[in-house]
């Protein structure tokens, strides 16, 4: 199951969807909306979802939740049935024909994968996030981590990877990622609503991400990585991660 959360970003996310069209996407997708987003837009998501999705099982779903994190973890007992989660944002452009199916056919029920993005693949977990169900449910949370809502949830991932050999990355597996650190034409409303509108090392949004990824470390990190070693067959303890500098 693909995730992509979305908001008022309708040029973005019917680019998004053509790209899916053209890589011949096969999995379905739950595209999260919000409330007041659907209702000021209902006309234009109708129109994407009768002519623009790549297949029958795409769907939006509304959500009470208005970011990324949380309108995630609205859906938490929708999409935990299937064999796999990925997420994707409404910025990334899938370039590889046959995506889901590359990435999906990678994954053991102990790892997750993630691919090239052009941008920080493959020091970052970039591209598209793929999870094995059985390792998304030894995290312990869904995908985002209560102290997390959206910045931040990479070095989660990361962290837990390296510290437990559970990330892989294909490379040879292209969807770029269109930021508007990338492209400072783009910043729109929904940009500045995450990431504020001063530089980001300046930024009260970068401190309160640094702070909030420092909080899950304190209060979970060793406990994820003991679910996950032992998923693995391994009981190993792992070191306090160091974050990285991270401009998203």
């Amino acid at each position: 199951m693909l995730l992509v959360p979305t908001r008022r970003r309708l040029a973005k996310l019917k680019n998004f969807c053509q790209s899916a069209v053209k890589a011949e996407t096969t999995c379905p997708a739950m595209i999260l909306v919000d409330a007041k987003d659907y209702k000021d837009n209902e006309r234009l998501y109708t129109d994407l979802e009768m002519f623009d999705f790549p297949n029958k099982y795409w769907k939006i779903f509304i959500t009470t939740a208005e970011k990324m994190g949380p309108k995630i973890r609205e859906v938490h007992e929708v999409w935990r049935t299937q064999d796999w989660v990925a997420v994707l944002n409404d910025d990334h452009h899938i370039v590889t024909k046959e995506w889901d199916k590359r990435l999906s056919s990678q994954l053991d029920g102990k790892n997750f994968v993630t691919c090239n993005d052009r941008w920080n693949a493959p020091k970052r977990a970039a591209g598209a996030t793929m999870f094995s169900m059985p390792l998304m449910e030894a995290f312990g949370f869904p995908m985002f981590p209560l102290q997390i809502d959206h910045l931040g949830i990479d070095d989660v991932f990361e962290n837990i990877g390296r510290a437990t050999g559970c990330w892989e990355v294909d490379m040879s597996v292209i969807i770029e990622h269109h930021h508007a650190f990338k492209n400072p034409d783009t910043i729109d409303e929904t940009h500045k609503l995450v990431y504020g509108t001063r530089p980001w090392a300046e930024a009260p949004e970068a401190k309160a991400t640094e702070i909030a990824f420092r909080k899950w470390v304190a209060e979970d990190f060793q406990g994820v990585v003991q679910r996950v070693k032992a998923l693995r067959g391994e009981d190993v303890l792992a070191e306090i991660p160091k974050r990285d500098v991270r401009t998203l």
